[in-house]
């Protein structure tokens, strides 16, 4: 059997790591964007308490974003209060139209926090899950793969019928961090901190995700860097 010529070989490599980090001329570009500063706890009414709006700063934050984009074919945003804001504001000045997905909507830890366990009893579960990263671990046992499986619902409607372009997504952290354990095969549910307003990117091609960024804030003064 003839041997094969270098630059044959070199070719074929080239085009395997094309494949394998999804490089394709079909790829869709996703932007996760994690909401702006929430109004702090002291000046929220109680109807704000666990869905609060943005902040002045969080408005800021949303135009820095804004900013610093361009090119997206749509957006679209949890419903919680803080993303749909920090969305309207981004499809205001980028020209691109909104849309909510109830699916994007953060992870349920605070409503958990009724008041009706023991202190010592939340300080063990969050010792637990500063050690594995496990939603279970700090709130209830099975909310790991249901959380897991509502975020992958979500970005499929996102990404559905989409073979190319930009999109943006207005989330939260629970969420971004979710999607990208599953992009990176991960077992910890949370394992990166977005600071508010901050910008992750990941392509889709052929089927598959590959990662390109992760909390990106050169877009924001340090006057605006929250977390």
């Amino acid at each position: 059997m003839p041997h094969a010529d270098p630059a044959t070989i070199t070719g074929i490599i080239d085009e395997a790591i094309a494949a394998a980090t999804s490089w394709g001329s079909d790829q869709l570009e996703l932007i996760l964007i994690r909401h702006g500063q929430p109004l702090p706890e002291g000046e929220r009414r109680p109807e704000e308490s666990l869905d609060p709006p943005l902040s002045p700063l969080g408005r800021r934050q949303a135009e820095a974003v804004a900013e610093a984009l361009d090119g997206v074919d749509a957006i679209y945003g949890s419903d919680l209060v803080r993303a749909e804001e920090t969305a309207r504001i981004l499809g205001g000045m980028l020209g691109a139209p909104v849309r909510t997905v109830r699916d994007l909507r953060e992870v349920a830890v605070y409503r958990e926090a009724d008041g009706t366990s023991e202190e010592r009893a939340w300080r063990a579960a969050a010792a637990r899950f500063a050690c594995d990263g496990r939603w279970e671990s700090l709130v209830q046992p099975g909310l790991d793969p249901a959380f897991r499986a509502r975020v992958r619902r979500a970005i499929g409607e996102v990404t559905a019928g989409r073979t190319g372009g930009t999109v943006a997504v207005v989330c939260h952290s629970g969420v971004i961090n979710a999607h990208l354990a599953d992009t990176l095969a991960l077992d910890r549910d949370y394992f990166v901190r977005p600071a508010h307003a901050s910008i992750t990117r990941v392509r889709l091609s052929a089927g598959r995700w590959s990662l390109q960024s992760v909390n990106e804030t050169a877009h924001l003064r340090p006057s605006l860097l929250t977390a």
